[in-house]
């Protein structure tokens, strides 16, 4: 490389509030980015986005740390911001999508007055009458409540459709209940799907059983890593491809 690359990871988890006191949130703590960032830190320049800010701090005695910037996000409209901020200051070579970003956000929180079966309907399948519950902070004496969840956009999807991102961009994404073989074509789609150089692939099992692991997909194919050797793999991995796109991958210095 003739020029340094600037790296940006996206690391953590969002919180979505269901009102000024509680949140919905997800298990990820941001672990898999941190290690990536501290293994880019020897290479070039990394910003790091996170959720996870005493994580990231424990980076600043890495090697390399002067290359670090850490800049933090809680929600995902806070992550979106930011996000497009990144991208309209920076000439980023290389992104990592880490972060587990939250699929909905809550639209309204509701008390359940009745849920009765709906009769010669599939078994489960139930009416309910509901009124909203607004206020900074749902009352703990509403017998049954429920949330109301609206999709969010993939923010991952926004590098190259929104942002023009023409660098390497690395996408993660997480199933549960399939097979590996499974879990591997549907990656395959999604990185399609996304415009990403390389994706790596989870089920959950594989997060949380006796021996982590993970799928490292690009053009080539998929190869099943060992989780402790993941950022490293990763990392190397992505270097070869930037000398495949010395244009877009380099930034200026």
């Amino acid at each position: 490389m003739s020029s340094l690359v600037n790296f940006l990871v996206v690391a953590g988890n969002t919180y979505e509030p269901m009102d000024k006191v509680r949140h919905w949130s997800n298990i990820f703590t941001g672990k898999t980015g941190h290690d990536i960032a501290a293994a880019l830190l020897p290479i070039g320049p990394v910003t790091l986005l996170t959720s996870n800010e005493p994580m990231a701090k424990s980076l600043l005695k890495a090697d390399g740390c002067a290359r670090l910037t850490i800049k933090t996000f809680r929600s995902y409209n806070d992550l979106d911001v930011a996000l497009a901020q990144q991208m309209a200051s920076t000439n980023y070579g290389v992104v990592f999508m880490v972060a587990a970003v939250s699929d909905y956000s809550p639209a309204g929180a509701y008390r359940i007055v009745s849920a009765e079966p709906v009769v010669g309907q599939p078994a489960g399948r139930e009416l309910w009458v509901v009124e909203p519950v607004r206020g900074d902070k749902i009352p703990g004496s509403l017998g049954q409540v429920a949330f109301r969840g609206q999709q969010t956009p993939k923010l991952v999807d926004k590098f190259r459709q929104e942002w023009h991102f023409r660098g390497v961009l690395v996408k993660f994404k997480l199933e549960a209940g399939i097979t590996e073989q499974e879990l591997v074509g549907i990656a395959e789609q999604s990185r399609h799907h996304s415009g990403a150089d390389i994706l790596v692939a989870n089920l959950l099992e594989m997060v949380q059983g006796p021996a982590p692991a993970a799928y490292i997909l690009d053009d080539l194919g998929a190869i099943r890593v060992d989780r402790s050797e993941l950022a490293h793999r990763l990392v190397r991995q992505v270097l070869i491809r930037i000398q495949q796109k010395p244009l877009a991958a380099q930034a200026d210095t």
